[in-house]
């Protein structure tokens, strides 16, 4: 059986996000088909996505917002941390889960592990290209000095690396070369 890389807790919280997607497109279904004029129907939907729309500039705003204060904050500790963390994830557009003291930032091709003390110290970084954690001493030093600009270049960096082809076949190979480009380089 085969176990994904990023364990139990990332599988837990997608196929919670899944079930809940379904239920709403059940609950929106059923309570569609007791309208009994199909256009009314059709006219509120998409007021609904007008207001979405309208919404977004309003929402990126208040993000940008949110991640100017986490960025003025000094305090330390594993929840301001963690909100850093998250904030510097939006900024790359890839995932974040919190779990205790880790941190887990991922993409489809790569993540990285952040690791805790319980006074907010970064113990460890690693990062796992395509499956092997391998702990990255150069994002644990960035991270302790507190140079959350330098991490960001450095998460940047690796998304701009599997950026070489958007193509979900060739992904897996593209990892096996930089796999067999790295153990021939050291």
């Amino acid at each position: 059986m085969y176990i994904h890389a990023f364990g139990s807790l990332n599988f837990y919280l997608e196929h919670n996000k899944f079930s809940d997607l379904l239920n709403s497109i059940r609950s929106k279904c059923k309570s569609c088909a007791s309208w009994p004029d199909p256009a009314k129907a059709i006219q509120a939907s998409l007021e609904r996505q007008q207001q979405i729309e309208n919404l977004a500039p309003v929402k990126n705003y208040i993000s940008e917002c949110l991640d100017k204060l986490q960025s003025a904050m000094k305090e330390k500790s594993i929840k301001v941390v963690a909100q850093r963390l998250e904030a510097i994830t939006r900024k790359v557009g890839l995932k974040f889960i919190e779990n205790g003291r880790d941190c887990f930032i991922n993409s489809d091709m790569f993540y990285v592990e952040v690791r805790m003390d319980a006074d907010g110290t970064v113990s460890e970084v690693k990062v796992a290209h395509t499956g092997d954690l391998e702990s990255c001493p150069e994002l644990t030093r960035v991270l302790r000095e507190g140079d959350y600009d330098e991490f960001l270049c450095h998460l940047q960096g690796l998304c701009d690396l599997y950026q070489l082809s958007r193509d979900t076949f060739q992904k897996p190979r593209s990892s096996q070369l930089l796999k067999q480009w790295k153990l021939t380089s050291t």
